[in-house]
């Protein structure tokens, strides 16, 4: 991992030629670089259509309440099921891409941290990535944290890999 936001090191162990590399930096998401173009801050969420207040959605809250705001209309309409990609315009060349891919077991006790499902993921990705290369966007997403729902974190790597074809960065938050 690279020593600043700023200062982003390029992985080349991408085996197909047709992956795009991932780039890995220090910092937060929502604030790092993106060379100039449109960005576009990818948001790990489930259909539950309640925001968190803490960790990276409060990140995302504190640039902008838009995001939070369609998240929570789209539940009042029926609109978040696993797959989906909801683009959330936020201005001055930053959009955010909520992608609903984390599955809650709602037997599980309170506070319990939902999974990831790969094949929404898989489904989301492939809905974003033609509209983030057309627009010549870079793509930022939050390394997931190691346990809980980032425990497959391995498959998030590549499915970016298979999907992103723009340059995209995955931060990790210097605690």
């Amino acid at each position: 991992a690279a020593s600043s936001p700023d200062e982003a090191a390029d992985d080349s162990d991408a085996t197909d030629g047709e992956e795009a590399p991932l780039r890995f930096a220090v910092g937060d998401a929502m604030r790092g670089g993106g060379g100039g173009g449109e960005r576009i801050v990818l948001v790990f969420a489930d259909a539950s259509g309640r925001w968190p207040g803490k960790g990276f959605f409060r990140s995302v809250s504190a640039l902008s309440g838009k995001p939070q705001a369609a998240y929570e209309a789209a539940h009042e309409n029926g609109d978040l099921s696993l797959g989906d990609a909801h683009l959330v315009e936020c201005g001055s060349g930053l959009a955010v891409c909520l992608l609903v891919v984390l599955k809650r077991d709602k037997r599980a006790p309170h506070g319990t941290p939902p999974d990831l499902c790969a094949a929404s993921l898989d489904a989301a990705l492939a809905r974003l990535a033609p509209v983030a290369a057309r627009r010549g966007a870079s793509l930022h997403s939050p390394r997931l944290p190691s346990g809980g729902g980032g425990g497959a974190w391995y498959s998030v790597e590549r499915l970016l890999r298979k999907h992103a074809a723009v340059q995209t960065t995955v931060y990790y938050f210097k605690r």
